[in-house]
Parts: structure tokens; sequence; C-alpha cells
């Protein structure tokens, strides 16, 4: 079997050589042979027992030897594995490491440090263990015989040791562990609450903060450990403490104003977070407001009624809190205003905390105490609604009103009147010369109807002359409606004057009628046309409207400048009165103790300047009246006298002396003269003009009866030529005699109509729409002869129809001019409606003014704001007893009342003195229901007399008509109009003889309709 075994080896060796079948025969026939043979029983194991005992000896001894020796057998191990390693005999080296075994904090640099004990050593080797590999690294002695190593920003543990030669220190580890860090913020900003913004979150992680002051931040974190303390420091210093739980931070701040801030962490193991990020506060501005008056924007005047309407606009970015009006007084308007000296008084009527915001303020000034020249400044200051660093304010541009004297007040009207007229002047002038060009032309049309250029061209200038002079009229009327809001405003003149005032303003409104529009038109159509005979037409309309254009032009202009002198001495009286009234305060004011003695010298001083302009304007006064025919003469130089008789400017002049001395003896009862001569200067002034008006409504309404006389003869001659005309045939010689009657007819009316002309030039009060019935009347009756010329008998008496028609018209007018003069309380004075209407406003002022005081009378003690209240009651007082006093002076036509009148101004002054005193006991409040009660009876009793008049009126004989047919359209009236017209001419109250006319006329023309 080993021989087949040997023999199968070779055969691996050397395969050539040997027959690998052969061996494989071989092989199984030793496997056969010894396939029954027991191996181990022929085999001899004592000698391997022996030797497996001694082996397990040895080994056990050399275990224990081993422990007992590691450091040497280890050494012994260590060389015979490294049979090539010199192993010659070292002395051993100790080593001082730094830091050893320590615990860092991620990103700190560590300073690695050992010392050999051998100093001949200058190289050495760190040893760096990681868990992704270790580091051998090369380290050179230092000055200080160390061998160092720095690890900057360490971000993970590992462990080292320093080895010099074949030796080597201990190993250390370094422990790495991580500051606490805030990894996630999120704040939260709550605006302040005056700003009406919601609270809103800013992103993750940001952490710079814009917000208005005062806003509140909330801050909420999250740090990557749990945070034993945290705090939010600022750049000032200053700090405030935050709430950790766990992970989590929260605090809050306030901003204050701009900064820097950061949040500040700490561990449980008390490491601190380092360099945090540091965020930005920036305070949001919140604007000033802004505020404006917008009416009025300019310095102004001061009215009558001592009110400025004043419409305020302010803005603010979150919100308006509070307006205020702050002014001051300046004596005599001289001097600039002093910033310490404002007063101020709060606005009221708008929506607090609103954006924007608009008010209107009517600011009374009745209850400052002005006098003529003086000067209010006054601006408006807004405050935002700013709580938390305070409202801010802003204020508008400062503006001044002037308390102006009526003297100023009536020169300044009067020059706005006098540019007026000089427009009125003009536009008349340019239209006389207008009316003499068409005149012209028409005559040129009649020598020859051929149409060529150069007479088209000569109407068209014509038409556009016209249209100038309307354009310069236009710039008159806008002055008038100025001057008439300033005087309305002011309360310059009298009802009765500003009833004038109207009347003029209403006839330069109307100068412009549709019918002379109509007639340019025409003229226009006629001349694009080239038709000769509507051309000859259309001038003829266009001629005769522009006639009465300028007469009504003519009117406005004669009844603007009769109207000045009457102005004059309005204002005369106007200012007398003042005077008066001005001149009662000082006599009362030097009565009370304490007065100031200064400011009523210089008041004296100003009533002594205004005198003298009122002495100056009676002497102008005197001489206009000389060249004004029944003007009241005598009393206007009465009253110029007045002032001479009693000395009135040396007494006022002595008065003011003292005053400015403090030596009031005998002030009081001077002035009380000076007053009195005043006093009968203004009674004067009004008797004078009462008298003038009186005189001028006399003479207007005999003009208007002489008028209507003529006007209805007229009309009844009319009527028989219209009534000779109808049916008269093409081929009649009646002809021309019927042509030279309506001539003479026309020639009647122009005569009529030229003297009603100068009358409503010089007299107010009538209506200028019979000045229009009279101008239609005639260009009708002219119509009618040209179609007689022709022989157009139909065409005539149409014509003559509507000039007819024309003729009642302008009767009609007069019947009722005249019915509304009549209605006049007196000779000049107010109506019954006027008194009315009047009384009735001061009926409720006075029950209101009672309602205030007697619930001030119902609280007892006063407080300063209760005296403030009843001195502003006793202002309203003296000025509803004036306009009592001024209604007396002109309700002089009504007796059964005016003495009532005087007994309520009489009570009136009573109560105005108590409220001076602030008293109001129980005779104040039986006198105030006694004031109220009468001025109630006042009422009633004028009713009563005007329902007694109107009855008496319409008392008469009975007349019986029957309704008739219509008339015929070429009449252009009606039956029922005829009758209303005869008994309104009943109501007139004209004599017994012109009654009868009327009546005879009116009858007869009722009875020409039936025929019909």
């Amino acid at each position: 079997l080993a021989n087949a075994l040997q023999i199968y080896q070779n055969y691996e060796r050397d395969r050539e050589r040997f027959s690998l079948s052969l061996i494989e025969s071989s092989l199984l026939q030793s496997a056969a042979e010894v396939k029954n043979a027991d191996f181990n029983a022929h085999l001899d194991t004592s000698r391997f027992k022996q030797a497996f005992f001694k082996s397990v000896i040895l080994g056990s001894i050399f275990i224990i030897t081993a422990g007992l020796f590691f450091s040497t057998f280890s050494a012994a191990g260590y060389r015979l594995v490294h049979p090539m390693q010199d192993f010659s005999q070292e002395h051993e080296l100790g080593f001082f490491i730094r830091p050893g075994n320590a615990t860092v904090v991620k990103g700190q640099d560590v300073q690695l440090a050992g010392i050999v004990s051998d100093s001949t050593y200058d190289q050495a080797v760190l040893l760096l263990e990681t868990i992704e590999a270790t580091q051998r690294i090369s380290l050179v002695k230092s000055t200080d015989d160390s061998f160092r190593y720095k690890i900057p920003n360490i971000r993970s543990g590992f462990h080292y040791a320093f080895a010099v030669g074949k030796q080597s220190s201990d190993k250390f580890a370094i422990t790495v562990i991580e500051r606490p860090l805030l990894r996630n913020v999120q704040l939260k900003i709550e605006p302040p609450g005056y700003s009406k913004i919601t609270a809103f979150l800013l992103d993750e992680n940001i952490g710079d903060v814009s917000a208005l002051k005062g806003s509140r931040v909330k801050i909420n974190g999250v740090a990557n450990k749990n945070i034993h303390a945290a705090q939010i420091h600022f750049s000032g210093g200053k700090s405030r403490s935050m709430t950790p739980r766990d992970r989590r931070v929260s605090g809050a701040f306030n901003v204050i104003q701009d900064d820097v801030y950061s949040i500040w962490l700490q561990d449980d193991a008390g490491n601190e977070n380092v360099s945090p990020i540091q965020y930005k506060i920036r305070v949001m501005p919140d604007n000033f407001p802004l505020v404006q008056i917008l009416s009025p924007n300019q310095d102004i005047d001061l009215g009558d009624d001592m009110l400025i309407p004043l419409v305020i606009e302010a803005e603010d970015d979150f919100g308006i809190s509070r307006i205020r009006l702050a002014y001051q007084l300046i004596a005599g308007g001289e001097g600039e205003p002093d910033s310490s000296r404002f007063s101020f008084s709060d606005i009221q009527g708008f929506e607090a905390n609103e954006e924007q915001v608009r008010v209107a303020v009517n600011w009374d000034l009745s209850t400052v105490e002005m006098y003529p020249t003086d000067v209010l400044v006054y601006y408006v200051q807004v405050f935002d609604n700013d709580d938390v660093s305070g409202p801010k304010s802003a204020r508008s541009s400062l503006y001044r009103a002037r308390f102006p004297s009526l003297y100023e007040m009536y020169e300044e009207t009067a020059d706005e009147q006098e540019n007026a007229s000089e427009s009125f002047e003009k536009a008349l002038e340019k239209g006389r010369q207008l009316e003499q060009k068409l005149n012209e032309m028409a005559l040129e049309m009649k020598r020859t109807t051929e149409m060529d250029w150069q007479k088209k061209q000569e109407f068209e200038e014509a038409v556009q002359r016209q249209k100038d002079i309307e354009q310069h009229l236009d710039n008159a009327i806008r002055q008038m409606d100025e001057m008439m809001q300033k005087i309305e405003k002011n309360n310059l003149f009298s009802q009765e004057t500003m009833e004038k005032l109207e009347e003029i303003q209403s006839l330069y409104k109307e100068i412009m009628t549709p019918e002379l529009q109509d007639a340019m038109q025409n003229m226009d159509e006629a001349m694009q046309n080239l038709d000769e005979k509507l051309l000859q037409q259309a001038m003829q309309n266009l001629k005769m409207n522009v006639e009465e254009y300028n007469k009504t032009l003519d009117r406005t202009l004669s009844l603007l400048k009769k109207l000045q002198a009457e102005q004059k001495l309005d204002q005369a009286q106007k200012m007398a009165q003042d005077l008066a009234d001005r001149q009662e305060e000082i006599t009362n004011d030097a009565k009370k103790q304490g007065a100031d003695n200064q400011t009523l010298a210089k008041e004296q001083q100003r009533i002594a300047s205004d005198t003298e302009q009122l002495s100056d304007l009676l002497d102008q006064l005197q001489k206009q009246m000389k060249e004004l025919p029944s003007s009241p003469m005598e009393q206007v130089q009465q009253a110029a006298q007045q002032m001479q008789q009693d000395g009135l400017q040396q007494s006022l002049s002595q008065l003011e002396q003292k005053m400015s001395e403090n030596n009031m003896s005998g002030v009081p009862q001077q002035s009380a003269q000076a007053q009195k001569s005043f006093q009968k200067m203004a009674d004067n002034l009004d008797q004078a003009k009462q008298m003038m008006n009186g005189e001028m409504q006399r003479q207007a309404m005999q003009a208007m009866r002489n008028g209507s006389r003529q006007l209805l003869q007229l009309s009844k001659q009319q009527e028989q030529l219209m009534q000779q005309m109808q049916g008269m045939p093409r081929t009649s010689p009646e002809f021309m005699d019927m042509a030279e009657k309506q001539e003479q007819t026309a020639s009647s009316l122009q005569r009529v109509v030229d003297g009603m002309a100068e009358t409503m030039k010089n007299n107010f009060g009538i209506d200028p729409k019979i000045s229009q019935s009279l101008g239609k009347a005639m260009m009708e009756m002219q119509n009618a002869i040209n179609a007689m010329a022709e022989r157009n008998g139909n065409q005539a008496t149409r014509s003559q129809g509507e000039s007819m028609a024309q003729l009642n018209a302008a009767v009609r007018g007069m019947q009722q001019s005249m019915q509304n003069m009549m209605q006049q309380g007196g000779s000049g004075g107010m109506s019954y409606q006027q008194f009315l209407q009047q009384m009735q406003q001061m009926a409720d002022q006075q029950g209101q003014l009672n309602q205030q005081s007697q619930a001030l009378g119902n609280q007892g003690q006063l407080t300063p704001g209760q005296q403030a209240a009843l001195a502003r009651l006793a202002a309203e007082q003296a000025q509803i007893r004036k306009s009592m006093q001024q209604m007396a002076r002109e309700a002089q036509g009504m007796p059964e009342i005016l003495g009532s009148l005087e007994k309520i101004a009489e009570d009136m002054k009573k109560v105005e003195q108590d409220f001076a005193n602030k008293q109001i006991t129980r005779d104040t409040i039986n006198r105030q229901n006694r004031i109220l009660s009468r001025m109630l009876d006042s009422q009633k009793s004028v009713n009563k007399r005007e329902f007694s008049r109107e009855r008496q009126a319409q008392t008469g004989k009975h007349y019986v008509s029957r309704s008739p047919d219509a008339l015929p359209k070429d009449l252009g009236e009606r039956e029922n109009q005829l009758q209303q017209d005869l008994l309104r001419a009943k109501k007139e109250g004209y004599s017994r003889d012109y009654l009868k006319m009327i009546e005879n006329y009116f009858k007869a023309l009722t009875e020409h309709e039936m025929d019909n």
C-alpha cells in the first residue's frame, strides 16, 4: 500500500514517466488486500502518552511563570517575534502629559503638550486615535523642552499618546461636548393698541425687528439641548430674563428705541453659547399729523355775525385724537402775535382715532371782546393718538381775522359799487352806439335791398358787438354779486335797502332777455340764407330788442346811482347807531368796579376817530342831497348840527383823557350824555331815511296811476281801430286813414313809454316786465302800420290785437306794483309780511335763550364755565334787543304795535343787565317769559290788522257778469283774466271817478268778447 501511494505521489510530480492506469490498478489491488485489516491494533501509543503528560506539566509551569513576570516575558516574546530587530538595553523614560484625560467643548481649540524626562530627545511622535483612523504626527521640541500640538475647532473626541524612541506614554482620552445653541427662533410682534394693527408673526429664524415704538415682541426659541437659563441681552448692557423649559425658551421685550439684541443660553453643565447672533431693532416712525384750513384759507374781514365758517382737514398715519383752535387778539391790529399768549378751544364733532378727518365749524366770536380794527390771529392744532411717546402735534398756517370798522366796510362797498357803475356805463355807451348803428343799417336797407359782402359783414359785426357787450356786462354782474354777498354778510344796510339792491340785481340779470337771444339767432339764420325779407324782419326785431336792452340797462344804472345816495344815508344812520351802542357799553363798563381804564380809553379813542369819519360822511351826504329833488335835507342837517351843538368831539376827547389818567370822576355821566347825542343823530337820520323812501314811493305811485290811465285809454283806442280794420277789403281806400290813426296811437304810446321809462329810472318797486310789455306793444303797432301799408288787413288786425294784449299786460303790471307798494306798513317802512317773518325769527331766538338761561338758573351756585355761558347769553340778548330796536324804527307805520316793541326792548335791556351781573332771579325769569309772550302777541295783532285790512279792501259794489267764450287767438287774453284784473283794480284804492272809468273799460271789453 505504501509503495502504491508513493508511486501515485511521483505521478503527480512527473506524469510523463508514470502510467496512471497502472498506478490506479496497483492502488485498487492494495486496497482489496488491506480492506479487512485493523491498523489501530498494530500501533504503539505509549510513547505518545508520555510525551503528552510532559508537555502539559511544562506548559503549566510556563504559564504561571509568564503571569508572574508578564513584562519580561512579553518583551522576550516581542524579541522572538522580531528576530531582526535590535534589542540592545535602553533606560526607562518618564512622560508628563497635558491636559491628560479632559472634556472640552465642541469648537474649542485643544493644546496637547508632552514633556519627556530625558531632555536629550529632540523629536517625538504624537499618536492620535479616532474612530476613522490613527495618525502619527512628528513633533519637534519647543523652547520650553515640551512637545506641543494644537488641534483647532475640535469637532469629535479622540485618544492620544506621546512616543519618544522606543518608549511611549500612556494613552489619554479627549471627550468633546456641545455648547448650547439656538437652532430655531420665531418672533411675534404686537403693535400698540392706538395703531389698530393686528399682531403678526415673522418668518422663522428672522430675528430683526422693525416695529412701532411701544410694540411688544414675543420670542419663542428651540435649542440643541436642555437649557438651564436664558436671557435677552441688549447692546446698552440691559438684559431681560427668558423662561427655559427643556430645550425651549421664551421671553418678551418692548420696542423703545433702535437697538441690537442677542439671546444668551446656558446648559445644565454651565456651558454658555458663544457669539450668539446679533439682531437689529428698528423703531418704525410714527409720522407727525398734518392739518390745513381749507376754508377760509386766507386772511379775512369779520362780518356782522362775527362768525368764521371753518372747514378743517387733518390726517395722520394712525389717527387723530384731538383738534383745537388757537387764537390771540391783537389790539388795533398792530404788532406780531406772542406765542405764549395764545388761547385754546377744543373742537368737537369729529370721529376720534380716524386717519382722515374733515370737520366744519361755525366759529362764533361774539363772546370775544373785539373792537373795530382789532385783529384775531388763529391757527388749528391737531394731535395724533400716540399714547406711547405721547401725542405728536402739528399746526396749520396762521391766519388773521380783522374786525373792520363800519366806515371801512362802507367805503369798500362804495368802491365796488363805483366800479360796477363804471362797467354798466361802458356797456350802456357801447349799447347806444350799437343801437345807432342798427338804425343806420335799417335805413340803408329801406333804400336798397341788395345784399352784398360788405352789408353781410356789417350785420355780423353788429351781432358780435352785442355779444361783446354781454361779455363786458358779465364782469359787472360778477362784481355786483360779490358785493351783495359782502353786504348781506356784514348787515351793512337796512332790509329795505337790501330789497332795492336785490331789485337791481334781478334787473341786470334779466337784461339779456330770451327775445334778444332769439333776435340774434334769427339774424344769423337770415344772413346764412341771404333772404332779404327775413333779414329785414330780423333786423327790425334786433333793433327793437337792443333798444329795450339799452332801456333796461339805463334804468339799472340810474337806479344804482340813485341808491348810492340812499346807501350813504343808511350808512350814516348805521354808523351813528353803532357809535351810540358802543358808547353805551363804555358807560356801563365805567360804572363797574375794577374796570380796565386803559382798555376803555383805547375804545374811546376809536369812537372819536369814527365820529370824525361820520362827520365827513354827513358833509358828503348834504352835498349829494342838494342834487336830489324832494330829499330830506332838513333831517340830515339836524344830525350834522347835533354833533356841533353838543360839542361831541370835545366831550369824547375829554373822556379819553380822563380814562387814560385813571380819573373816572364823572366819566359815566359824561359818557351817557355822549351816548344820547349819538342816539339823537341816529334817530334823525332814520327819520330822514323814512321820509326819503316815502317820497319816492309817493312819486312812483302817482306816475303809475297816470300811466295806467293813459294806457287804458290807448287800449280802448287800439280796440276801436282793430274793430274798424276787421273785414276791410284790400282795395279799400281807408287803409291810408287807418295807418295814420295807428301812427297817432303809436305816438301817444311812445310818450307814455318815455314817461314810464323816466319814472322807472328813478323809482324802485316797479315791475320791469311793464317796460317789456310796452316795448312789445310798440313793436306790434309798428307791425300793424307796415301791414296796413301793404294792405294786409288780417295781419294788421292780428298785430293790433297783440298790441292791445300787451297794453293790458302793462296795466296789470302797474296795478300789481302799486298793490305791492300799498302793502308796505308805512311810508318806506317794512311790510306786514316782513314784520311777521322777522318777529318769528326773533321769537325763536328768544325762546332758545330763555331755555338756556333758565337751565343755568336752576343749578344754584354758578361754576366758572357756567358764568362764561351766562356772559355769552348776555351778548345774545343784546343782539336780539338791537334787532328789536331796529324793527321798531322801521315799523313807524304800525302804531298799534310800536309801543309794545319799545316795551319789549326795555325788558330785554334789564335781562341783559342781569346776565352781565351773573345773576338769574325770579324777576329775570318772569321778565323773560313776558318778553316772549309780548313777541307772540305782536304777531297776532299784525295778523288781525292785516286780515281786517284785506276784508275792507275787498268790500264794495257787487258786479255780476257772465263768463263769455274764450277770446279769439289774436287777442291773446281770456275773460276770467279780465275779471281778475277788474277785481284787483278795485282793491287798489283809486278815486271813484278813476275806478268808474276802469270798470267801464273792462265792461266794454267783456261785452265785445261776448258779441264776437
